[in-house]
């Protein structure tokens, strides 16, 4: 589904400019709300995706940016349902479907740093926030691999439920401030939060989060 200034009027009758904060329902026209191509043209500052939807995600032949023209989103918010976010680009590389089809050529310059990314936001200066809730029907487990490579990302809130953090699901995030993980996290894959060198957790004492900070040599500030 795409989401854009006429879906919202026909939800809520305005037009998206005069919303601050959405949260988008889990039904829309008597269908469940379970797959996001592309949202564009969005004002609002804070967006709040249902713990419906598993895939945020453009198709592979049709390589735009899922989130676009949002110029005033600072804040998303998902659930740990999901398992698809965006779309990653190889830097120096020509990305082909099955078919051999290119969906991303990415040939370039660029550091080793630069070699993923996850091309997910144009247009969006100020997205910055990423927060991730607990949806009962889910396993708690943030996907492997979910959010690398988003080079906007400064700061992550999990909220309490969420069991897993997945290999990788962090990595490559150069901006990447602040974590914040709660006392439900029980797991951290060694990966997590590959090359995230600016990186700082926030989380309680005597927990997983404490542990895994100290062992990898991350700093860690007390709730």
């Amino acid at each position: 589904m795409i989401i854009n200034t006429d879906t919202l009027k026909g939800l809520y009758g305005k037009k998206s400019f005069e919303y601050e904060n959405i949260e988008l329902p889990s039904m829309i026209n008597g269908e469940e709300l379970t797959y996001i191509e592309h949202v564009k043209r969005i004002s609002a500052s804070s967006l709040g995706i249902p713990s419906t939807v598993t895939r945020i995600a453009r198709k592979l032949f049709y390589p735009r940016n899922v989130f676009q023209e949002c110029p005033n989103l600072e804040e998303l918010k998902v659930y740990d349902t999901l398992t698809e976010f965006g779309y990653p680009a190889y830097s120096g590389t020509i990305i082909r479907e099955p078919s051999g089809e290119i969906y991303a050529d990415t040939k370039a310059d660029v550091s080793v740093k630069d070699t993923f990314r996850n091309i997910a936001f144009s247009d969006c200066p100020e997205f910055r926030k990423l927060v991730i809730l607990h949806a009962e029907q889910s396993s708690g487990m943030i996907q492997p691999y979910l959010f690398k490579g988003l080079h906007e990302l400064q700061e992550v809130i999990i909220e309490d439920g969420v069991k897993i953090i997945g290999d990788e699901a962090f990595a490559d995030c150069p901006e990447l401030r602040k974590i914040l993980i709660p006392a439900s996290v029980e797991g951290i894959r060694y990966l997590a939060f590959q090359h995230d060198m600016n990186l700082k957790i926030y989380g309680y004492t005597d927990t997983f989060a404490e542990e895994y900070a100290i062992k990898n040599g991350y700093a860690f500030h007390v709730l």
